[in-house]
């Protein structure tokens, strides 16, 4: 049988885990209809549309007939969209960096993990960072900047995983 600690310490890795990789395939479903010839107008018109967009078809038939002289308003609109979720994202990013500034200086702090890798993490997150602001004034850096943060959160899910959190630092007896 499992005891407590290391089922808590596998629960965690492995929704860490499903979350890093669910934002993938979010990223991907959503970027695949907007970057679409025609952005937003084609939602509309598209028999594949992903159920994301369900919502929307049913207020965008109000406004949109395929062919319309209306699809500029959704081009338009389709790239401001694209730039505001560019700045969102990237205010986000900072706001996730400064959350895993926090989680490392904790995991340090209690010795949960080896210290060298609550370390990692704390540098990881302070280059994810300025990755994220860089982006925000036209630098596009932010996905090489995101590369130690990225293999920090997907070894500490493995380490999680397999090792599980140091009983001794966890108020765990052996």
């Amino acid at each position: 049988m499992i005891d407590s600690n290391k089922l808590a310490s596998r629960t965690f890795g492995i929704a860490f885990l499903i979350g890093y990789l669910s934002y993938g395939v979010g990223f991907a479903l959503v970027n695949s209809l907007i970057n679409a010839p025609g952005g937003l107008s084609t939602i509309y018109a598209s028999k594949n549309q992903f159920f994301v967009f369900h919502p929307m078809k049913q207020e965008l038939k109000y406004f949109v007939k395929a062919g319309s002289a209306d699809s500029n308003y959704f081009q338009t609109l389709s790239i401001l969209c694209k730039r505001a979720n560019f700045f969102a994202y990237q205010i986000g990013m900072v706001i996730w960096g400064l959350g895993g500034l926090m989680f490392c200086y904790l995991l340090y702090l209690s010795k949960f993990v080896p210290q060298w890798m609550s370390v990692w993490g704390f540098i990881a997150y302070v280059i994810f960072i300025s990755g994220a602001i860089f982006a925000l004034f036209g630098y596009n850096i932010d996905v090489l900047l995101d590369i130690p943060g990225g293999l920090f959160e997907i070894f500490l899910s493995f380490w999680l995983i397999t090792k599980g959190l140091n009983r001794t630092a966890a108020g765990v007896s052996k």
